[in-house]
């Protein structure tokens, strides 16, 4: 969808990272991981600084395997030009995601299941492929979804 208009957006991270950014000498990557609940891409927080510097610190207290150790949480800011984002909190956005599980499910893939619930997520690896399941679906269909 169509979205005019731009928001702040926090990303944790480590400060040598984030300062690197705001210096111009490195760019974020997509995080690629099979279970992140909205597919790949770069993770901000809308409005909320304090919501990304809290997960930076909760990364820091209990890193994971394979994931770049946080050892100074911080959390630089971006202006985010929303563009063609899929907003989630609208009916028309809602009705893709639904059409692309449908669609991933008839065809017979490997059977994926999310962990945890909405209070504590945890890994959310069928999440992750629909979202890009979704994703190729409307860049190959130059935006909209095949019935």
């Amino acid at each position: 969808m169509r979205r005019s208009g731009r928001v702040l957006g926090y990303h944790g991270c480590d400060a040598g990272l984030g300062e690197a950014v705001l210096r111009g000498e490195k760019v974020l990557l997509p995080s690629e991981n099979d279970y992140d609940w909205l597919g790949t891409g770069i993770y901000f927080r809308e409005n909320d600084p304090i919501r990304a510097l809290r997960w930076a610190e909760k990364v820091n207290e209990k890193p994971e395997p394979g994931r770049t150790k946080i050892e100074r949480p911080f959390a630089p800011g971006a202006i985010i030009d929303l563009g063609s984002c899929l907003d989630l909190t609208e009916s028309g956005s809602l009705e893709k995601v639904k059409k692309a599980h449908k669609i991933f499910s008839s065809q017979g893939t490997v059977k994926l299941t999310n962990e945890g619930t909405v209070e504590s997520p945890g890994r959310r690896k069928l999440d992750c492929a629909i979202i890009n399941f979704l994703h190729d679906l409307l860049e190959a269909a130059g935006g909209q979804i095949p019935h």
